[in-house]
């Protein structure tokens, strides 16, 4: 099977992994090389976390060698919005303000049961500073770069729509991810 990252939906990558037509590792491999070649332009992340991502998932891969039982989320790239911790990483919610805050000593509860499931973190996506606002400056939108993504969350929706990552946490307090 060839990896569409434009189409492939995550039941569709879900079905990929059962079925060994693909492993977690080019399946993450993918999106990250995805990533590298859109994020110039694109700015969907505030920072891209390839190696721990390719790390985690080789470690998936052979974890699935070795069990039948399947977790939910193994192997499927998301991005996380820069408003949630992720232990030992900086969340900045988008604001110059908290770039010198320390790093999270532990996973926000959403992060945490996403690990917990086996889901692949690729990095944070860009925010509007404190998720309030209805822009995501400077992502752009992937399908006219002269325009920006609407709603706090559109660097998660950038990253979804582009294809470097499959799934991706978004908030909603003014209409963020209606927008």
């Amino acid at each position: 099977m060839t990896l569409d990252l434009a189409t492939i939906t995550l039941r569709g990558a879900i079905k990929g992994l059962d079925n060994r037509d693909f492993s977690v590792f080019e399946l993450i491999r993918q999106t990250l090389l995805r990533a590298r070649a859109t994020e110039p332009n694109l700015h969907a992340y505030v920072e891209v976390f390839e190696e721990e991502a390719l790390q985690t998932a080789l470690i998936h891969d052979r974890s699935r060698e070795k069990h039948k039982a399947r977790r939910p989320l193994v192997g499927l790239p998301i991005g996380i919005k820069d408003i949630f911790d992720i232990a030992g990483r900086k969340t900045l919610c988008g604001s110059k303000l908290r770039q010198h805050v320390e790093v999270a000593t532990h996973d926000a509860e959403v992060v945490h049961r996403l690990r917990r499931d086996g889901a692949i973190f690729t990095g944070k996506t860009v925010t509007q500073e404190f998720a309030a606002g209805v822009v995501s400056v400077p992502c752009r939108n992937p399908w006219d770069l002269e325009r920006i993504p609407g709603g706090s969350s559109g660097g998660s929706a950038a990253a979804v729509a582009i294809g470097t990552c499959l799934g991706a946490l978004g908030s909603d307090t003014g209409g963020s991810i209606r927008i």
